[in-house]
This record gives C-alpha cells, sequence and structure tokens, in this order.
C-alpha cells in the first residue's frame, strides 16, 4: 500500500455528499488502469469499512458524470471482519447473475458470513439448483474482503416440484408488499386556454366604425364594425 493513492487526491474536483464522503477520504487507491483513448477508467480500492455495492454503482455514475468518462469501475477491498456487514441483496445478485431462477429462491433468504463457513438460510428450498452457484458468491467475498470461506445451503421447507414453486411464488408476493410503493409527482396541470371573443377568422385591432356611417365611397377596402 506505500504506492496507494487517496481516492479523493485522484478525482481532487469531485465532492461527495456526507457519509459517504467521510470514508472516501480514507480509501486509497491501489492500482489503476486508465484507457485514454476509450475514456475508461479500472481502479482497486481499500476502503476502511464495508461500502454496500449500490452506493459504489453510484459513486461510479457521478465520477463519469463529472469527468465526462465512459466507464469507471472500482474493485472494492473492505477488512475482513466487515464481511458480516455485507448486504444479502449483493450476495443475491451473485447468485442471480449466473443462474437468474435463483431469484425466486432467494427470496426472503438470510446470509451468515464468517470465516471459514457461512450459512445461507431459505424460507423454502431450492437447495440443489443453488449448489452450483453457490462458488459465485464465495470468489465474490473473496475478492472484496479476503475472506475463504465455503457457503451450506440450509432450506427452510422440503417442499419440491408444484409445491415448491408455489411456496416460492407465495414468499416473493410477501417480499414484494414489503416493498415501499414508488411515488409519482403529480403530472404538471396545463394553463386553460385563453377564452376569446373571436369566432372566425384572425384577431385584429382598430377602432370600429358605426354601420350607419360605413361608406361604399370614403371606406374602400377594410373596416371595422361592431354589433
Amino acid at each position: 500500500m506505500a504506492n496507494s493513492v487517496p481516492l479523493l487526491q485522484m478525482f481532487f474536483e469531485y465532492t461527495p455528499e456526507e457519509p459517504l464522503r467521510a470514508v472516501l477520504e480514507q480509501a486509497a487507491v491501489c492500482r489503476a488502469e486508465i484507457g485514454t483513448e476509450e475514456r475508461q477508467i479500472s481502479l482497486d480500492v481499500a476502503f476502511p469499512q464495508y461500502v454496500p455495492a449500490r452506493e459504489l454503482e453510484a459513486l461510479c455514475e457521478d465520477l463519469q458524470r463529472h469527468y465526462g468518462i465512459r466507464r469507471v469501475e472500482i474493485l472494492p477491498h473492505f477488512p475482513k471482519e466487515s464481511a458480516a456487514d455485507i448486504e444479502d441483496a449483493e450476495l443475491n445478485r451473485c447468485l442471480i447473475a449466473a443462474y437468474s431462477p435463483a431469484a425466486a429462491t432467494l427470496a426472503g433468504c438470510r446470509w451468515e458470513i464468517c470465516e471459514g463457513s457461512s450459512t445461507l438460510y431459505l424460507r423454502a428450498n431450492g437447495k440443489e439448483s443453488l449448489e452450483p452457484y453457490l462458488p459465485v458468491a464465495e470468489r465474490h467475498l473473496a475478492e472484496r474482503f479476503q475472506l475463504r470461506t465455503k457457503i451450506t445451503v440450509v432450506p427452510g421447507s422440503d417442499a419440491e416440484g408444484e409445491r415448491l414453486f408455489d411456496e416460492t411464488a407465495r414468499i416473493r408476493q410477501e417480499a414484494m408488499k414489503e416493498i415501499p410503493a414508488p411515488v409519482f409527482r403529480d403530472a404538471p396541470q396545463k394553463k386553460p386556454a385563453e377564452t376569446t371573443p373571436m369566432i372566425f377568422g384572425k384577431p385584429f385591432r382598430g377602432t370600429p366604425v358605426p354601420m350607419r356611417e360605413v361608406s361604399l365611397e370614403n371606406d374602400v377596402g377594410k373596416v371595422i364594425v361592431e354589433g
């Protein structure tokens, strides 16, 4: 880490918001690959504590917009002891990316991460379908936390086949109910159209002439009358 550079020193024009700023001030870039022509940056960054993947993704997007970079990629390295703080959703995404049907099986699950041995608790079954993809989550933990662990799956029931499908569908529906409903802004109301006494033609201006004063000899062309 002797050759590391403070992250915010590398991006000195960028000012993150709190509380992330306090963490980034202690983060250090260990390795950087910069593609000038491709406008891409790949970084290995050591953080003092765990930062959720969703926040790192938002950070990369901010840096891309701020500096006009096509792509910023951060591979984080966290203290091993902070592995227990990893969000369940982050590990779920690893398995779903490798095996999309895992989304139904992982609904409502719970992870316990420890050195040597970790446990994935399912609300239903589906253990056998997940086991081939557990090394993906194990590598994720090794890359980010230098944590060597073996994941064991504990099913919440012994349901199989059609009953398992029904049970996982029910669990997913329950999980969806807990997600806050999106708040939509009211659509801007259109201003009412301005009313005008015009019946036909284009608006015009001028002083109206009484009908009795209109003369074919004197008022040749256009004349304004009212009535």
